[in-house]
């Protein structure tokens, strides 16, 4: 009989210890097994009553800690039952720790429930994508077995999207300084993989050489038909293309895909970023009022997000070691593109820094979504209270999403803070992509904001006022 229950595991001599949650199950034999799943804090153990923390400032943190990780047990459990299997401490470990990305899948997801309410149909859609996974892992067992008995026709394209992915992580240069073009970062990766299990729900084994300009334009109509926004269908269709592009000459592919052009509207997309007053506001943010766990995590979010404001870094380079200090600059190589920026180590920079000892890590990225619009919205300023609408497409259907400033905020917010604040300050153009890592200025302008106020006007021209007018000269 299964059985799970929160313990405290004396693992050193000192006065606190790590909290567990003990799964416990007979194995085949009949012999009792545990798996021990770490919550994620210690405490001393006196302070542990029926599973639950108490008497201490941070025990509701420490308690939703707990509860967390019985969720993600919880759901450990059912995908380990699945079928009518018996839930073994070690099948219970495998979909814990082993399945590709479950830990930080199901600890975002849990953060980004707590954080907006998602419903019980989200929790078993996800619970599809995980089965969906154990199915792709069967097909390969089956491709392994036609590959050995010579009946393998790989010009499935979702098949060849692995060869692809496969392909291209060969390709990713062993020296930093290489160009960018072989770079092939995690979220690529995961963008291909959608792509495939898009291409498998629009037609189940479709061949690479179905692919003509007809099949392009019906597998965009099927996007648009399953609610894509526009902007998610280009990416799509372009990785599409790469993937096409790459295999065109091993399978003999005609042109005739490349006739297809995306011509949908793409989202008209305010450039939203902190201004002046709202950065200095939120610099001073107070979290002292704060207890425990949730006063230093959002301590953390702050002293990140800072960083990011100053620095324009992706969320993903977001990490600065020391061996990153270079000469009075932070040098590092971008995940996304591979290629450097050189970004002025200052003194706001080192103090944060050094606060962290050089180990501001961060994260995952809806957890610091979430405490980063809640820190903006404890600003209570009007400004991040004001009601901003984005507008998105899906097809040619107009979508707006209309919400406060601050909820529109996340990361790459921060990112259009430090160009936009660089640009207020008239810094030239090749000095700021030598920080921000930018190529071209079609791309650099998407950040910067183009809208102009009266009141930027009426500053452009107050030069009329104070010079005395000209005579006309007849």
């Amino acid at each position: 009989m299964a059985n799970a229950k929160v313990v405290v595991r004396k693992v050193n001599k000192g006065l606190e210890q790590p909290v567990y949650i003990r799964y416990s199950h007979p194995d085949a034999s009949g012999k009792n097994k545990d798996y021990y799943v770490p919550c994620g804090f210690s405490i001393n153990p006196a302070s542990l009553k029926k599973g639950r923390v108490v008497g201490e400032l941070f025990a509701p943190e420490a308690n939703d800690k707990i509860g967390a990780a019985q969720r993600r047990l919880d759901y450990a459990i059912r995908l380990a039952s699945a079928g009518g299997a018996q839930p073994y401490a070690e099948r219970v470990k495998h979909y814990y720790t082993t399945i590709p990305g479950f830990n930080e899948t199901v600890k975002e997801m849990f953060d980004e429930w707590e954080e907006e309410g998602k419903s019980q149909i989200e929790i078993l859609e996800h619970e599809i994508e995980l089965l969906l996974k154990q199915v792709e892992e069967k097909r390969n067992e089956i491709v392994k077995i036609q590959k050995e008995i010579g009946t393998f026709q790989p010009e499935n394209i979702t098949l060849l999207i692995d060869r692809f992915i496969e392909a291209k992580h060969k390709a990713k240069p062993k020296n930093t300084d290489a160009k960018a073009k072989n770079s092939f970062a995690a979220g690529t990766e995961n963008t291909y993989l959608h792509l495939k299990n898009t291409l498998a729900k629009f037609q189940v084994d479709i061949s690479i050489r179905a692919f003509d300009k007809n099949t392009m334009e019906e597998f965009e109509a099927f996007l648009v038909k399953e609610r894509f926004y526009n902007s998610t269908i280009k990416v799509l269709m372009d990785k599409l293309g790469a993937v096409l592009n790459h295999f065109k000459e091993e399978y003999g592919l005609s042109n005739d895909y490349k006739k297809y052009s995306f011509n949908l509207p793409l989202k008209d997309e305010s450039v939203i970023y902190l201004t002046t007053e709202e950065l200095k506001a939120f610099r001073n943010v107070n979290t002292h009022h704060l207890n425990g766990l949730t006063r230093r995590a959002q301590e953390r979010v702050k002293d990140l997000a800072l960083l990011m404001s100053e620095t324009a870094l992706r969320f993903v380079d977001s990490q600065i070691a020391r061996a990153d200090i270079q000469g009075g600059y932070i040098i590092k190589t971008q995940k996304k593109t591979g290629g450097k920026v050189y970004i002025p180590f200052t003194d706001r920079l080192k103090s944060i820094l050094e606060k962290y000892d050089y180990n501001l890590k961060p994260g995952a990225i809806n957890a610091f979504k979430g405490t980063f619009r809640r820190l903006l919205k404890s600003l209570d300023m009007p400004s991040l209270n004001e009601e901003i609408t984005v507008w998105n497409y899906i097809g040619h259907e107009q979508v707006p999403d209309t919400r406060p400033k601050y909820e529109h905020c996340g990361a790459h917010t921060l990112r259009r803070t430090m160009i936009n604040q660089c640009l207020i300050r008239n810094l030239r153009y090749d000095k700021i992509t030598r920080i921000t890592g930018h190529k071209d200025f079609d791309t650099f302008q998407r950040y910067a904001d183009r809208a102009t106020k009266a009141a930027e006007m009426d500053s452009v021209f107050d030069f009329l006022n104070e010079e005395p007018a000209l005579k006309v000269v007849a």
